[in-house]
């Protein structure tokens, strides 16, 4: 059980790292994701933030979520990246390099023209609930922009689920089942070069007609609907849903109901595979017609799951097959981002990232989330306890093995404080 002199613990730790954090400035205040490593204010990094700030903090949740939507674009998309060079200099030579490379994605405001997957939006019924302010009712219409352009100008497919035109947008960057949607193999000679190459000629394509979602529909342009980021955006508009009824808009308010109900079931019927159990991505490569599922087990489809609108029947296989099964997600220390039964790479490199054995807190916390949602109140306590286990031997960390529980990636990494909101809603 995690009790309250570990909960104190944690929460101590959280404070520290978010403090040390903190940028102020101009007329901002937001947390970098790690000192040292990112000179960048990232949407969903901010969202997750957010979320977790709004157990110990919320008031200064609430100026990281001003902070983000001060950056927010005439169409309503809220940029996945926002480059701010008057912190320059943390970054290290590679990165600095890397972003040079990929440079055509932003703005001369220093806006990637990517999107992240809203945890942002969901953050803001979290604050809300934390401390009732009129800041984040004020918010409610760039709010709801937001998510208008992610409903209507992402639906490029035309089936209701929301479409990414990168694979960065998904938020987890080099996940394995991109290996089919850019046709590479993974362990072969030089497959992270070709990663990189493909990426690279993907932002060009991208930059060459403007990111416009439509343009991109017309040309028969690369895209993919992935169930992670469409359950986030389900899970967005449920949060809308909730601060529109606050704000006495019944109408609004019942819209977003709506919309998240479409979504989740565009990803029933597009997304599900009986036969697996389970949900995948779904991707049209470019220059055609057809549509393809890359058959990957990622834990990141569990947060569809946390609306509760998914059928009893598909969360229970969902549950009882992958989240609580050792052969797919369910490990000794936590709860794995990839299926321990599909995974060609077992090595812990920090280089492969959401791919191989790695775990993220994030991701623990959606599973942990979609569980309680189904009444497995037993899965959300025993991920939650491993998780708080793992946070407290091996520190802020940015993500780690769901075997060894070693810690991996950059080192006072925010995610790990969402632990604090998954010990109060999970341990009785």
């Amino acid at each position: 059980m995690v009790d309250a002199e570990r909960y104190a613990r944690l929460e101590k730790k959280a404070k520290d790292i978010f403090s040390r954090n903190r940028i102020k400035l101009r007329n901002i205040e937001f947390h970098q994701p790690a000192l040292g490593h990112y000179e960048s204010m990232f949407a969903w990094d901010s969202g997750w933030a957010a979320i977790a700030l709004s157990v110990f903090d919320p008031q200064q949740g609430i100026k990281e979520l001003e902070s983000l939507f001060s950056y927010q674009m005439d169409d309503g998309r809220i940029p996945h990246e926002i480059r701010l060079h008057e912190l320059g200099g943390s970054e290290n030579l590679f990165r600095r390099i890397y972003i040079s490379l990929v440079s055509s994605q932003f703005d001369n405001q220093g806006r990637s023209m990517m999107i992240d997957p809203p945890s942002y939006l969901i953050a803001a019924a979290y604050l809300y609930r934390g401390a009732p302010d009129m800041r984040i009712i004020e918010l409610l219409p760039a709010m709801q922009k937001c998510l208008d352009y992610l409903c209507t100008d992402r639906n490029i497919l035309g089936d209701g689920l929301v479409a990414n035109l990168h694979p960065w947008e998904s938020g987890c960057d080099m996940a394995p089942y991109f290996d089919s949607m850019v046709g590479v193999r993974a362990g072969t000679i030089l497959w992270k070069l070709r990663y990189e190459l493909n990426y690279k000629k993907t932002l060009d394509l991208l930059s060459a007609q403007n990111w416009s979602a439509r343009k991109v529909g017309e040309s028969k342009g690369f895209v993919y609907e992935e169930p992670g980021f469409n359950g986030l955006t389900a899970m967005a508009a449920q949060s809308l849903a909730y601060l529109w009824s606050i704000a006495g808009d019944k109408a609004r308010a019942d819209k977003c109901i709506k919309d998240a109900e479409r979504i989740v079931d565009a990803a029933e019927k597009y997304l599900w595979n009986e036969e697996r159990g389970f949900f995948y991505p779904r991707y049209r490569p470019e220059g055609e017609s057809r549509t393809s599922l890359s058959i990957r087990s990622c834990l990141n489809a569990s947060s569809l799951l946390m609306t509760g609108l998914v059928s009893s029947d598909k969360a229970e296989r969902v549950l009882d097959e992958y989240l609580d099964n050792e052969m797919n997600f369910k490990s000794p220390v936590g709860i794995s981002f990839n299926s321990n039964s599909e995974m060609e790479l077992k090595g812990f490199k920090n280089s492969l990232l959401w791919r191989g054995p790695c775990q993220w807190i994030n991701m623990n916390w959606m599973a942990a989330g979609a569980s309680a949602a189904y009444g497995r109140d037993d899965i959300a306590r025993d991920i939650t306890e491993k998780t708080a286990r793992l946070i407290e031997d091996e520190g802020f960390r940015e993500f780690y093995h769901p075997e060894t529980g070693e810690g991996g990636g950059a080192e006072g990494f925010l995610w790990p404080a969402l632990i604090l909101d998954m010990i109060k809603s999970y341990i009785p």
